[in-house]
């Protein structure tokens, strides 16, 4: 009878010890995974970043993340835009958005589709440094499917060799 009680007693213990080292494992797990999505998220925050730095040249005074766009009527998209100061002195720089159908005529119903804000003025960017901005190009289900482009303008760098030129991101709504 001893014996038998013995072994119960040993089955009992293995069996919780068994449960908590199982609880341990599946904590663990969870852990490595919940913080897994996290590290991720940062990344691709942080690789997003890396491939806009790498989409400016050093000579551009405006550089957008991306030059084409694809999306659907509704959709809402933020475009980022970065502006340089090459100068050595602080300068002034006005930004001015639209968006043109493939006629090149401008779409200015806000029934169909807006740029918030479509401009800043006078905004300044100290000596040799940079800025960035945010444009959110808000589509409406009655933007007709077709070929757009926003158009940005960036003004009031005297030094720049494509100053008054503007940039251009097509946007296909699909």
């Amino acid at each position: 009878m001893k014996k038998a009680q013995q072994l119960s007693i040993n089955f009992l213990v293995k069996f919780i010890l068994a449960l908590v080292l199982f609880s341990l494992g599946l904590v663990l797990m969870w852990n490595i995974f919940h913080s897994s999505k996290d590290t991720l998220s940062i990344s691709q925050q942080e690789f997003d970043k890396r491939i806009f730095a790498l989409n400016c040249k050093p000579s551009e005074t405006v550089c957008v993340g991306t030059n084409n766009l694809i999306i659907s009527p509704g959709d809402n998209i933020l475009i980022d835009i970065k502006v340089f100061n090459n100068n050595n002195d602080e300068l002034y720089y006005d930004l001015d958005f639209s968006l043109m159908d493939e006629t090149n005529n401008y779409v200015d119903d806000s029934d169909k589709a807006l740029l918030l804000p479509n401009k800043y003025s006078d905004e300044a960017i100290g000596a040799k440094s940079s800025k960035d901005f945010d444009v959110m190009l808000k589509t409406s289900k009655h933007l007709p499917r077709g070929s757009y482009v926003v158009r940005i303008l960036v003004s009031n760098n005297p030094s720049s060799t494509d100053d008054d030129v503007p940039k251009r991101i097509y946007v296909d709504v699909k």
